[in-house]
């Protein structure tokens, strides 16, 4: 009975030594159009802010109302949208007058959703606040986006291809925006 207790004691400790949580590392974001070479572009200057303003800044994914920690997101949000954001403006030759242009982006929502009855419907949804303000004028965007796929939970591969995608379309919705 000792040696039966022993065993359990040694599988239970055992068995934790390999639970892993999984950080998400977004990739950095590639625009497939060409930039003009004979643009200089030395720094685009006229983004003010780029403010994650989620409440758990690592949190992406949520089972129902839980927050699962197991799955978190590593990359800085801030700054992955700001070189998003300048690598797009750049793509779409869009370059203004620095001093009568200022944009600024509020990220409140970027995570995944998936129902507790359900291990393949996932929910991605983003929500960024756009402060864009040209000459005098000031107006203030909602972008909302959601993604929904057919996947498996469980796959952390899954679910950064799907917060990839998730980026993608939020910071292409903002440079129409600001067009």
């Amino acid at each position: 009975m000792k040696n039966l207790f022993f065993i359990a004691i040694f599988a239970i400790v055992f068995s934790g030594c390999f639970y892993q949580k999984s950080g998400i590392v977004l990739n950095p974001y590639i625009n497939n159009k060409n930039l003009n070479s004979h643009q200089n572009y030395k720094e685009i200057s006229f983004i003010k802010y780029v403010v994650d303003n989620r409440r758990d800044k690592k949190a992406v994914f949520l089972n129902g109302d839980n927050l699962n920690k197991d799955i978190f997101l590593e990359s800085d949000l801030e700054i992955w949208f700001k070189d998003a954001l300048i690598k797009e403006l750049k793509s779409n030759d869009i370059i203004y007058n620095l001093e009568k242009l200022s944009i600024g982006l509020t990220i409140n929502k970027f995570h995944i959703n998936i129902t507790p009855d359900e291990d393949k419907n996932l929910n991605a949804i983003g929500e960024i606040f756009v402060e864009i303000k040209k000459n005098s004028v000031t107006t203030t965007k909602r972008i909302l986006k959601n993604i929904i796929e057919l996947a498996d939970a469980k796959d952390v591969l899954n679910l950064k291809l799907i917060l990839e995608d998730l980026a993608k379309n939020l910071v292409k919705q903002v440079v129409e925006n600001i067009k």
